[in-house]
């Protein structure tokens, strides 16, 4: 089975690699994990999605053939110092 990752308001190639390739199932199998990297920054900002399609299944029927990912931003502000204070 195919699949491949689309921007949704995430960045291929700055919020998490593209992917574009294949899984395959062995006999029987019907759950398989597909690792797509995230990268980190340090910006402070919304959280972003992409989305993960399937297609072109053999001997198989695809349930769900699209699932948003979404990448939850987990940078913390820093603290400004106000200018003359201690």
């Amino acid at each position: 089975m195919h699949y491949t990752t689309a921007d949704v308001s995430a960045t291929g190639g700055i919020d998490y690699q593209p992917a574009d390739d294949v899984v395959t199932f062995a006999p029987g199998e019907t759950v398989k994990t597909i690792s797509i990297p995230v990268f980190a920054d340090d910006l402070i900002k919304s959280s972003e999605t992409f989305t993960i399609r399937l297609f072109a299944a053999e001997n198989a029927t695809i349930g769900v053939a699209q699932s948003t990912v979404t990448i939850v931003d987990d940078d913390q502000p820093v603290p400004h110092r106000r200018a003359g204070a201690r």
